[in-house]
């Protein structure tokens, strides 16, 4: 009996216990708590918001930073302090129904909390220009300011970037760059770049892209004391000796000498007296000022213009005829002339209009063109002088008094005269004796300024010189000459005549003739202006041969030149060797002529 009493009195222990439990869950709770800054005075309106599964309460604390929440039972939820320019906080809590519980908080401003780091705040930089990334983290926005020139500042998400210059001074740099976050933080970096310059090159022989060959020497400047380690061509056999300056800065190449229609290319690799720095290059240089590939030279006319500042080519293929006009300069294309096939026989250059005359096969006509910009100027119909004859050749003297062949007979054509024609004024000498109505002459040329016209009577086998004044029209004959060819110059009162191993020149002036034998003649040759009383020629086997004193130069080359066209002015030559036109600069031929093989 007592056993059972005990059982009963446990059972309603635990039935009590576990009832007891059930009820406390579900009682009151009381949240409260006191906010503080961060002296620890407590902190008023301060939005308290209490979030649960039940609902959302929100209170706000008193002067005192006090806040009070009373809830109808225990649970979990997340409670959030806010209050105008503090860091928000936000805590996760659990409460037990019938509970009391306490949370008490300090929280800071947001200027207090917020923050700003990075990882550099002294740098150093070498002297050759390069940049640096400064990581950074904050979480605020900021602005860079710098003043220095030889570093430029920029900033991203997670970094500073500052790039430098190189420093081609000798005294060391020094810059700031000052930092301001959003609320007033400065931040300050001092840089500092070490002294120069490093060893770079400043400057070398065609760096304009005109390598002036013929007038200096090659050389390398560098910016810093070098010495050339190695030096190659693509030329082989080239002497690259080199010498340097003073100050040990530039270094030249002065026992270069180059094939006259061959560029080399220069590799070279350079370091400091010590060997720590080290720097390569190449340069490019050539005896040529510029060339074009024209693809034949079937037929070529060169045509220089009086200023020589540009000339134009005419030439003929199997596909048909060009003219093309350059500068003089640098061989730029700056005019076109269209010449439709089989349309016209030749092309002849009045300095006195600065015009072009291009006669047409088969028609008394030439068109003229304004030998500056190309332009379409006027037809020129001829017809009731030349018979419906073509003109074969026309030259122009200074005075725009010309001459033309047509059809075995002389013409002449006054372009200071509305360009006036007729026959040019019989002279028994200038036709064959064994038929008077056949013209001996075959070619023109002028010289002496464009004053004087040149005539020979053939083109090949040279036996006689007419020499006319064109304001006068007098005549002066030259017999039993028995050359190949001739050439004439603005420069010189006089003309060459050249034979298979003779070279002779007449001067008009005195009427003297000058005999100079050689087995350098070629079968063509043109003048080149030296300022000496007695003219230099260079002849299409690629030689130069003195009048004055006989002295003669056989430079290198694979095959004949094709056609040699020295300006009016003497400072540029053009000659067309293998399918290529290449402008030279006179002085490489006449002074300068040690520089080329």
């Amino acid at each position: 009996m007592r056993h059972i009493y005990l059982i009963i009195i446990e059972f309603i222990f635990l039935f009590s216990f576990n009832s007891c439990a059930i009820t406390e869950a579900d009682d009151p709770v009381i949240v409260s708590g006191t906010i503080t800054d961060s002296y620890g005075a407590g902190l008023g309106d301060v939005t308290v918001q209490l979030e649960t599964t039940s609902g959302t309460e929100k209170v706000i604390t008193d002067s005192n930073g006090k806040y009070i929440f009373n809830l109808p039972s225990g649970g979990t939820g997340s409670i959030i302090f806010s209050k105008d320019r503090f860091t928000t906080q936000k805590k996760t809590i659990a409460f037990a129904g019938g509970s009391n519980k306490v949370i008490n908080l300090q929280i800071k401003t947001i200027v207090e909390d917020s923050y700003f780091d990075i990882n550099a705040k002294d740098l150093s930089f070498s002297k050759i220009g390069g940049e640096v990334f400064a990581t950074v983290h904050t979480n605020m926005d900021y602005e860079i300011e710098y003043k220095s020139d030889w570093i430029i500042c920029s900033k991203s998400a997670s970094s500073i970037i500052i790039k430098y210059d190189t420093n081609y001074t000798s005294e060391e740099r020094k810059a700031t760059v000052l930092i301001t976050t959003q609320y007033g933080k400065t931040i300050t970096i001092n840089v500092t770049q070490e002294a120069g310059p490093p060893l770079a090159i400043t400057d070398y022989l065609g760096k304009d892209n005109r390598t002036n060959f013929f007038a200096n020497i090659p050389f390398i400047a560098f910016s810093n004391f070098a010495t050339i380690s190695s030096a190659n061509s693509s030329i082989t056999g080239l002497d690259l000796t080199v010498k340097y300056s003073d100050d040990k800065k530039t270094a030249y190449f002065p026992n270069i000498i180059l094939p006259a229609f061959t560029p080399a290319k220069i590799t070279y690799s350079a370091e400091s007296p010590t060997g720590e720095e080290k720097v390569t290059g190449q340069f490019d240089i050539k005896a040529y000022t510029n060339c074009v590939n024209t693809g034949s030279s079937i037929s070529q006319k060169v045509l220089f213009t009086k200023d020589s500042q540009y000339f134009w080519v005419q030439t003929n293929t199997i596909g048909g005829t060009s003219l093309i006009q350059y500068s003089s300069n640098d061989m730029s294309v700056t005019g076109n002339i269209s010449m439709p096939l089989n349309r016209y026989s030749t092309v002849s250059y009045n300095r006195y209009n600065n015009c072009l005359y291009i006669s047409r096969k088969n028609e008394s006509k030439i068109d003229i063109y304004d030998a500056t910009n190309g332009q379409y100027i006027k037809e020129l119909d001829l017809s009731s002088y030349l018979n419906g004859s073509s003109v074969y050749e026309i030259e122009f003297s200074e005075n725009g008094y010309g001459l033309m062949l047509v059809n075995n007979l002389l013409y002449y054509i006054n372009s200071a005269d509305n360009n006036k024609c007729g026959l040019f004024p019989n002279d028994a000498s200038l036709v064959d004796p064994n038929n008077p109505a056949k013209l001996i002459v075959k070619t023109i040329a002028t010289c002496n300024k464009g004053k004087t016209f040149v005539l020979t009577d053939k083109y090949g086998e040279i036996n006689k010189v007419f020499v006319i004044d064109s304001y006068s029209k007098s005549m002066t004959s030259y017999y039993n000459l028995r050359d190949y060819y001739f050439a004439t110059s603005d420069e010189y009162f006089g003309v060459i005549l050249g034979s298979s191993n003779n070279i002779t020149y007449i001067d008009f002036s005195t009427g003297l003739k000058y005999d100079i034998a050689s087995n350098y003649v070629g079968n063509r040759a043109s003048i080149l202006i030296t300022g000496e009383k007695l003219p230099t020629i260079l002849t299409s086997v690629f030689s130069k041969i003195s009048i004055k004193d006989g002295k003669q130069n056989k430079f290198e080359s694979n095959a004949p030149l094709s056609n040699i066209y020295p300006s009016n002015d003497g400072k540029t030559v053009v000659i067309t060797y293998n399918n290529t036109i290449y402008l030279f600069n006179q002085d490489l031929f006449t002074i300068n002529s040690n520089k080329i093989k």
